[in-house]
């Protein structure tokens, strides 16, 4: 391998080892010998999932010491979060943040609840001087290829990563997030990070969009591997299918990401690794194994001297219905579970009465004590049972209707924003995340709507204006953006900016950064809007169009929403108006 680029180059390593405990096959030979391996790498940072048991990772710690001195065992819940980083450089500051929403205790033999998996995050100090925030984490897996349970709970998760993740570069932290994300490129966890999390992909950022999807079924397992970046289910993978190289492989698929925020971090190249096998005694034969039953993603990235502008993208309001449809169908079912349980506890309590008078009419000692037992069992399974119905079924019930909540938010500020309330569809052939095609994508944004459509649009969003006056703002808004007051609302906008947001997502998406700015647009008297809706100028009945909103165009679905250009704003925009995030008082 080589070094790193140059001086502001970072190459990381993001890889799940599958190290769990009595479960995963010849586990100590694996993570011996992928401490070996590591350390003689040049990664700077490594991101390990999976290493669940702890003295596993002191003889990683231990062996990899030379090369990297720092490391960290994050701790979660009973069993740990199995999340490592090990760092060339100094780990500052540390913290674990669980998932709010993380699987079912009743589902034991999954494991996902007891292990309580989350975000490890990492504060660490460059030797340029610059903090490098990285996160690893490790969502829910599907447990299923036809039906997928636990789709809630993964997609909740992907939307605290992304939540966390815009906290982060607010901040201006150079973000790198990586980890086993259980879920295929395009899946709603993976559009939510490139999307609502300001995330680019950086297998894209590499290759390519063509590149970023789960490829041709046609496929061998080397150019799965090669072209589309599978990391999971490979036929060269011999916890897999172990079939040969040049067999169709229509099942590996990426399940293992690193991401990056563009605005800093540029990415120059991304690759599986650690793809080697070792030779093992198996019931006396020799046999040979992968090192994990993934595929490990390197990549290498160069820090950005100055940030540079890259437009936002959203999340269309029909994906956000979608999610919020999914949520909807586990929260009904969540209840029936609960209810049902705490019926469970409540029929317990008549028959644990039964169990206790029943002795008295039976003489055989025997006949005493099996009843006994019968209502000692019943007894425990019944308050268990109950427990879990009223404890754990309000807690997912709380955290279900919060994440809802978030979701309609975030689907009423988007439909604000494009000037509808219905899904938007986009063509194809537009990139969400790369960060070197932006002129292209505003180019095809432009060019795929007519003048009718325009036409058609500013029409709606008159219509909308007329409604949304009425309807969204509070009533210290409507004061400030009377009639009476029209001429004024561009010298006072910045104190307009708190109230329309504090209406549209409340104080805690203002703290975390969530607030956007509608983008200024010039009049044709030489003025400008900057309150959607809002004309200026003696021309109250006027009303000009502001703000990215784009017209369904010919049917294609996809996936995101150009933002407003905020360099643009900040040219157009008068010297008083404060941009950017609005600190809540």
């Amino acid at each position: 391998m080589i070094d790193a680029i140059e001086e502001n180059g970072i190459r990381l390593l993001s890889f799940n080892c599958w190290g769990l405990k009595y479960v995963s096959k010849h586990r100590s030979i694996r993570l011996r010998t992928i401490a070996s391996i590591l350390s003689t790498t040049s990664y700077d940072i490594i991101l390990l999932q999976e290493v669940w048991v702890e003295s596993d990772f002191k003889h990683l710690a231990q062996t990899c010491s030379s090369t990297f001195p720092h490391a960290k065992f994050y701790n979660s819940a009973v069993l740990g979060g199995g999340l490592v980083v090990l760092s060339k450089w100094p780990i500052e500051e540390t913290h674990m943040h669980p998932y709010k929403l993380n699987g079912r205790p009743t589902a034991f033999f999954r494991g996902d609840w007891y292990v309580g998996k989350g975000i490890a995050s990492a504060i660490i100090r460059h030797p340029g001087g610059k903090k490098i925030e990285v996160f690893n984490t490790h969502l829910h897996a599907p447990y299923g290829e036809k039906t997928d349970s636990y789709m809630a709970h993964r997609t909740s998760q992907a939307w605290e990563f992304a939540r966390l993740a815009r906290a982060s570069i607010a901040q201006n932290h150079i973000l790198l997030c990586a980890g086993d994300f259980n879920s295929v490129p395009g899946s709603l966890a993976h559009r939510i990070l490139r999307t609502y999390g300001l995330l680019a992909d950086a297998w894209i950022s590499a290759h390519g969009e063509e590149r970023g999807g789960t490829g041709k079924d046609d496929m061998t397992g080397v150019e799965k591997i090669e072209i589309v970046g599978a990391t999971c289910d490979s036929n060269l993978n011999s916890w897999r299918k172990n079939l040969p190289a040049d067999r169709e492989d229509p099942d590996a698929r990426r399940l293992d990401y690193v991401f990056h925020d563009p605005r800093t971090t540029e990415v120059t190249n991304a690759k599986v690794t650690m793809l080697d096998r070792i030779t093992v005694q198996d019931k006396g034969q020799e046999v040979s194994i992968s090192l994990s039953d993934h595929f490990a993603i390197e990549v290498d990235l160069v820090m950005r001297e100055e940030p540079k502008h890259v437009p936002e993208f959203y999340l269309d309001v029909g994906t956000l219905d979608g999610i919020h449809d999914v949520t909807t169908a586990y929260t009904s079912l969540s209840s029936t579970h609960s209810r049902l349980r705490i019926l469970h506890f409540f029929l317990t309590l008549p028959l644990l009465v039964l169990l206790h008078i029943i002795p008295f009419y039976i003489q055989n000692k025997w006949g005493v004590c099996a009843i006994m037992f019968v209502a000692w069992v019943a007894a425990v399974v019944g308050v268990v049972d109950g427990l879990i119905g009223f404890l754990f079924g309000w807690w997912e019930w709380a955290s279900l209707t919060e994440f809802d909540d978030q979701v309609r938010r975030q689907r009423r500020l988007i439909a604000d924003i494009t000037g509808r309330a219905t899904p938007t569809a986009y063509p194809p052939s537009i990139s969400l995340s790369s960060p070197d095609n932006d002129e292209k994508e505003m180019e095809v944004l432009e060019a795929a709507f007519s003048l009718e459509d325009k036409q058609a649009r500013k029409e709606m969003r008159r219509r909308n204006t007329n409604t949304n006056t009425n309807t969204n703002f509070d009533t210290e808004a409507e004061g400030l953006l009377g009639d009476n007051v029209m001429d004024k609302v561009v010298q006072r906008v910045t104190q307009a900016i708190p109230m329309i947001r504090r209406a549209t997502l409340g104080e805690a998406d203002m703290r975390a950064g969530n607030a956007i700015l509608p983008k200024a647009e010039e009049r044709d008297d030489g003025g400008e809007s900057l309150v959607e809706g809002d004309p200026v100028g003696e021309e109250k009945g006027k009303v000009e169009e502001v703000g990215p909103s784009i017209e369904e165009k010919g049917g294609d679905d996809y996936f995101g929403a150009a933002a407003a250009d905020v360099d643009k704003e900040k040219e157009k925009a008068t010297s008083n108006i404060t941009l950017g995030p609005i600190e809540a008082n």
